[in-house]
């Protein structure tokens, strides 16, 4: 999917110009299998289209965020979710940031 980010970084910059990277983070999307789950069915929608099931899976939810502090080591938060975006689950240690970040 187009324009979704994929990560973002902060570094700085010492009077050399060496760079050291301080935080980092990558989202993944539509990743439903492991920590995610798969997508939930959900039979009590109104008007919902034939073809949006659970086989429709390209719908550019952040299935999984991963951050990274300088010094420490990475952190994942999963989120799964049923077909109509809604997140249903939430599996990591900093599910309140995560959910910060996936729903903005």
């Amino acid at each position: 999917m187009r324009g979704l980010p994929i990560g973002q970084w902060t570094a700085r910059y010492s009077s050399s110009g060496a760079e050291t990277i301080d935080s980092q983070v990558t989202v993944a999307y539509d990743a439903y299998s492991g920590n995610s789950g798969t997508l939930v069915d959900r039979t009590d929608l109104l008007e919902q289209e034939s073809g949006w099931g659970t086989g429709f899976t390209v719908r550019g939810n952040p299935t999984s965020v991963s951050r990274w502090q300088s010094g420490g080591t990475w952190s994942t938060t999963y989120a799964g979710y049923d077909i109509a975006g809604n997140i249903v689950k939430t599996v990591g240690a900093e599910v309140q940031t995560a959910a910060g970040l996936v729903r903005p």
